[in-house]
């Protein structure tokens, strides 16, 4: 006979069971914290103690810097929703209707903004959200009480934020130290597995790179965390820019290796070219420890002139042959053209990487040296969310008044909250379901804490015994990234329900009241983000790609033409998203609009070069401005012909001119445009593919 028992995965379990150090530290001092807030607001006899240990969850994150940041916007959200809160009461006392209407666009504006922010700016503008809601709200029966409530709000919140920096300034010491380590040893991470991916590559494994293609992912939230350095570190420092900027290469290096993997296989007699690939890989595995040692930085760069020397004039033999080529198809010259072009541009990035690298590990001084955080920004998204949030406090508003709910008011309330929590998630059905979850099992918890271990207490000692042990647990989830939002949610509603007080205890009715109205908000909002505006992956790669076309298309008419340096770090920001928004189709499309996003960023760095000659050169001749003026015209037009002959014409001319002229000089000028017109030429067939494929596929969105 077989016994069949049920299989517990207790690895799902591990940090329950085995928690990490930070997770540990974490949920340690943020419980104790939390207690201490609520036993200075019970001792101070707060009308609404619970608001004290809750902003401590609310505010508390790994890291000092972290903590920091989200605290000094939670309480600049925190005064700018009381403002707002506190106006829209006093020009609306006696008029419902307009007043939920000015609640709707407060919150929904709060949360337009949100989407297009970055860290923990978006905490900030989703303060200012709920605590609007929250004070207006409960300014409603009574309107001269709104500044009474405003203030005491603001008093736990100011509470709060002084105990966790407090907290976490006695518990983590020597941030300073440690930030700047913690930079060391990611910088050092993310430029070994660049080398070992590029060093695979030299050496036949092209799989690699596929393989690999989430670490533009890595090196994007990097970047977004290298902020919280800055902050620890010192004002003006510079090293957190010079970080910043060796990951902007490094992923400039990194693309363009990609963008060698499309290009055909290419041979040549020259020693140089046939011993390139080898060259390089010994390079790039040699290549971390060269950086930790960081002793011989002028050998390692002799090293990577000496290449550069040799690549460029393999370039300029391979020129002239081009020249005289009256083959008008695309031929392997001008693809080697292309691929010697690629490689000598990415070693003078690798030089210049190396310089940063040896500035931010040798200097100490602070400098005003900066390097900008790109940050991706979806206006549709923004709008939509924005929308949605509005509709759904309108609809809950109407609700309340056409039932006239006697907690009509608190379903309102939620609701305002709930949106202004989840809408600023990539997927905001999907966190109103996770913060459905955890309002599941801060309903059972504090069921169990009310009404059978609480009401025997009577002083504060039993109750800190009694708590500490769920919030322990929760700190302990929020560590967790498969459970996070959950909780968060957990962490958020304990206080809520639970409803510490000096002179009360919470009734039944009262418990059941706050839990039915919380629990039809949640399953409200999630119901708004499925029916308005729902968010998918579908809509949402067809965004990025359709922005992607468009940036390319307009960048040979923009007035304000961005640094190379920017364009890429713009465009790999929607490639990443790109990336995580394509995973579920099959892999042969994926792949199209991975290399087909490439070809757009290589391509634009292309034009950017263009335009920058072309504004330099004032005394170029007129028939040369007009090929290169009619290449730009084509780029601009291409998405929407997908007409490639007019620039293979613009291409020959352009060599016809140069095999005319006499100007050596001009000639050797000449060279880097000719460079950029090659590398267009072998992008187009991926660009080709990406435009057919997304609007075959999606012709809906497809509206250049």
């Amino acid at each position: 006979m077989k016994l069949f028992l049920p299989v517990i995965n207790l690895k799902k379990w591990q940090w329950l069971y085995a928690p990490s150090k930070p997770a540990l530290g974490f949920a340690c001092r943020t419980g104790v914290t939390s207690i201490v807030a609520l036993y200075i607001a019970l001792w101070m006899e707060m009308s609404s103690p619970f608001w004290a240990p809750l902003t401590v969850w609310m505010v508390s994150l790994l890291t000092p810097e972290e903590s920091n940041a989200k605290s000094r916007w939670h309480l600049f959200g925190t005064i700018l929703g009381t403002i707002a809160a506190v106006t829209s009461v006093v020009i609306f006392p006696q008029q419902a209707s307009l007043f939920m209407i000015t609640l709707a666009f407060w919150v929904s504006l709060c949360c337009f903004l949100a989407t297009l922010l970055n860290n923990y700016r978006v905490h900030g503008m989703r303060v200012s959200a709920f605590t609007y809601a929250l004070i207006a709200i409960d300014a409603i029966p009574n309107p001269n009480q709104a500044f009474d409530i405003a203030m005491a709000r603001a008093s736990y919140i100011i509470l709060a934020i002084i105990l966790q920096k407090t907290a976490t300034s006695i518990c983590v010491g020597g941030q300073r130290t440690i930030q700047i380590q913690w930079l060391q040893d990611n910088l050092d991470q993310a430029i070994s597995k660049t080398c070992f991916v590029l060093s695979s590559f030299f050496k036949g494994n092209i799989s690699i790179l596929e393989d690999n293609k989430n670490i533009f992912s890595i090196f994007y939230k990097l970047n977004q965390q290298s902020e919280f350095t800055d902050m620890a570190i010192a004002p003006h420092s510079h090293l957190g820019a010079h970080g910043r900027m060796i990951l902007a290469i490094a992923n400039n290096i990194l693309f363009k290796t990609f963008c060698l993997q499309k290009l055909a296989p290419t041979r040549n007699t020259n020693n140089t070219i046939q011993d390139l690939p080898k060259k390089a890989a010994i390079f790039f595995t040699e290549l971390p420890d060269l950086i930790k040692s960081n002793t011989n930085v002028n050998d390692t760069l002799k090293r990577i002139k000496e290449v550069r020397n040799n690549i460029y004039k393999q370039l300029l033999k391979t020129a002239e042959f081009l020249l005289n080529l009256q083959d008008k198809t695309i031929s392997k010259e001008e693809l080697l053209f292309a691929e010697l072009s690629i490689v000598y541009d990415s070693l003078s990035h690798l030089e210049y990487m190396f310089i940063q690298l040896n500035n931010h590990t040798k200097s100490k001084k602070a400098t005003y040296y900066n390097y900008r955080i790109n940050t991706y920004r979806n206006l549709r998204k923004s709008l939509s969310n924005g929308l949605r949030v509005f509709i759904s406090i309108i609809l809950a508003s109407i609700i309340w008044q056409v039932t006239a709910w006697s907690n009509g008011m608190l379903f309102v309330m939620y609701v305002a909250i709930i949106c202004a929590i989840t809408s600023i998630a990539d997927r905001p059905a999907k966190a109103a379901k996770h913060y459905l979850n955890g309002a599941v099992y801060a309903i059972l918890s504090i069921f169990l804490i009310n009404f059978i271990l609480i009401p025997p207490v009577s002083n504060f000692e039993i109750l800190t015994i009694i708590v500490l042990p769920f919030m322990f647990i929760a700190g302990l989830a929020s560590c967790n990234p498969a459970i996070a939002l959950t909780g968060i949610a957990y962490n958020f509603l304990f206080s809520v329900l639970i409803s510490y007080n000096n002179q009360s205890r919470i009734n039944e009715i009262t418990y059941f009241n706050l839990c039915l109205a919380l629990i039809c908000a949640i399953i409200f909002t999630w119901l708004m983000c499925r029916l308005i505006f729902p968010i998918n992956d579908t809509k949402e790669y067809c965004f990025t790609c359709k922005q992607m076309i468009l940036n390319l298309s307009n960048l040979p008419n923009k007035y304000i033409l961005p640094s190379t340096q920017k364009w890429i770090d713009q465009q790999i920001s929607n490639l990443v998203y790109l990336i995580d928004d394509t995973k579920n189709l099959p892999k042969e499309n994926q792949n199209i609009y991975f290399y087909g996003a490439q070809s757009i960023i290589l391509t634009g760095v292309q034009i950017i070069q263009i335009r920058i000659f072309l504004q330099q050169e004032k005394n170029l001749p007129v028939e040369l401005k007009n090929i290169l003026n009619s290449l730009l015209y084509q780029i601009h037009i291409l998405p929407k012909l997908l007409n490639t002959q007019s620039i293979d014409k613009d291409y020959q001319r352009f060599k016809e001119f140069l095999v005319k002229d006499e100007n050596a000089y001009l000639k050797q000028t000449l060279l880097p445009i000719l460079s950029s017109i090659c590398i267009i030429k072998s992008q187009l067939n991926s660009y080709k593919k990406f435009i057919k494929l997304f609007s075959l596929s999606q012709k809906k969105y497809f509206k250049l």
